[in-house]
């Protein structure tokens, strides 16, 4: 009965000073411009309230004082979760005001998140990268740290007809890859760190009679999950990869 009292009492201090924690921090976020930094930190934070949140429910802990602060870390998770919200409404804002597509004179671009960037709406972040599509004069791509599931057609767009270059990096929550096949100038092509992709299948070549018609150098690495690759090479009128 006492190890009882003392587990939840120790419970009580804990969850009183990540209450604070939590709600200090996004106080201070409110009103700031974005900083990755800072948002790495929010995060931590509320990957340490969840976990104490679990381990409540479990404990099913009936100690009435701590049962308050346990819905005050909810209410403070709530809050933290709304403010992250804002800032993805934020960064699609930003991506949709940018107006790369319009952007001619643009012959290189390299799209970074932050390392340890993750996220929780897959769909947001496809969304952030749709807009963020540049004009079809671009020759060199680099992406890297994409957390979405699903890359945007754009990226297999037959209109790019000035890419030579492209660069696909760490982009480790991608289970397909776009129809790569159908840019028509496409030299160089490294896929690196994708660690949802267990096939490479026909949407990779998109509709072209000649897929990577123009691909002299192709690399794949870090795609622990990676079994099957399907070639098109042998069906009617159809031959992959000529020049590589």
């Amino acid at each position: 009965m006492a190890g009882a009292f003392i587990g939840e009492a120790l419970a009580f201090a804990a969850i009183g000073m990540l209450v604070e924690k939590v709600a200090s921090v996004v106080d201070y976020f409110e009103g700031r411009k974005l900083n990755d930094e800072l948002l790495q930190k929010l995060k931590i934070i509320l990957k340490s309230a969840n976990v104490v949140l679990i381990d409540a429910m479990v404990k099913e802990i009936t100690n009435s004082a701590v049962k308050e602060w346990l819905n005050k870390l909810k209410d403070a998770v709530y809050d933290a979760d709304d403010l992250l919200d804002e800032i993805a409404t934020e960064a699609l804002q930003y991506a949709m005001e940018s107006n790369l597509k319009d952007k001619m004179y643009l012959s290189e671009l390299e799209l970074l998140w932050c390392e340890d960037h993750v996220t929780h709406n897959s769909e947001n972040e496809k969304n952030v990268l749709t807009q963020l599509r540049p004009h079809t004069n671009l020759k060199s791509l680099f992406i890297e740290q994409y957390c979405g599931t699903k890359l945007p057609s754009w990226l297999g767009d037959d209109s790019f007809l000035n890419m030579v270059s492209l660069v696909l990096y760490n982009c480790k929550y991608c289970f397909s890859l776009p129809p790569l096949g159908q840019l028509p100038t496409l030299k160089e092509l490294s896929i690196v760190g994708f660690h949802g992709i267990s096939c490479v299948d026909r949407e990779f070549y998109g509709n072209a009679t000649k897929p990577f018609k123009a691909l002299e150098t192709l690399t794949f690495e870090g795609l622990p999950k990676w079994e099957e690759w399907v070639s098109l090479e042998g069906e009617d009128e159809i031959r992959d990869f000529p020049a590589l």
